[in-house]
Formats: structure tokens, C-alpha cells, sequence
């Protein structure tokens, strides 16, 4: 039971380490291209959207996604895979 435990254990950092890389990839990408359309647009839409409120917009926006990735569909992963392996068992009466 412990090797088991044991593999359980390293497999679930290594998928955590896995969906933190490419979380972080993901968002990097979006944010070089939301930037990117930002610098595209013309002057008079900085006179009406502030850049600040901008960049703390796409801070937080980017920080929600980054949890769903990383967070709630590592969680839903591992959850399904335990189900998986180990279906469970109505007791014998």
C-alpha cells in the first residue's frame, strides 16, 4: 500500500509541476497578444480607458485563467484518474 501511496504522491506533484508550465506558457502567450492588439488600437482609446485600468484588468483576468488551468482542472484530472483506478465498491451484506 505505501509504494503505492508513494507513486500516487509523485505522480500528482509531477502532473501540479506539468499544468503550472503550461499554465504559465498559456497565459504568456494571451498576454503578449492582448498587448499587442492594445498597442493596435488608436489614441483616442487611451483618452477613454485608462492604461492603468487596463493593465490591472488583464492582470486579473489572466490570474482567473491561470487557476482554472492550473488549479480546478488538475484537481478534476486527479479525480477522475483515482476514480478510475479505483472504482468504488458497494459493501457485501
Amino acid at each position: 500500500m505505501l509504494p503505492i501511496g508513494g507513486a500516487a504522491f509523485v505522480l500528482n506533484c509531477g502532473q501540479y509541476i506539468c499544468f503550472m508550465v503550461s499554465g504559465e506558457r498559456i497565459i504568456m502567450r494571451l498576454k503578449n497578444k492582448l498587448f499587442a492588439q492594445i498597442l493596435e488600437q488608436e489614441l483616442g482609446y487611451f483618452d477613454v480607458n485608462q492604461s492603468g485600468v487596463l493593465a490591472a484588468s488583464i492582470a486579473e483576468q489572466t490570474n482567473l485563467i491561470l487557476a482554472g488551468i492550473t488549479d480546478k482542472f488538475g484537481t478534476t484530472t486527479t479525480t477522475v484518474r483515482s476514480r478510475a483506478v479505483a472504482p468504488q465498491r458497494t459493501p457485501r451484506r
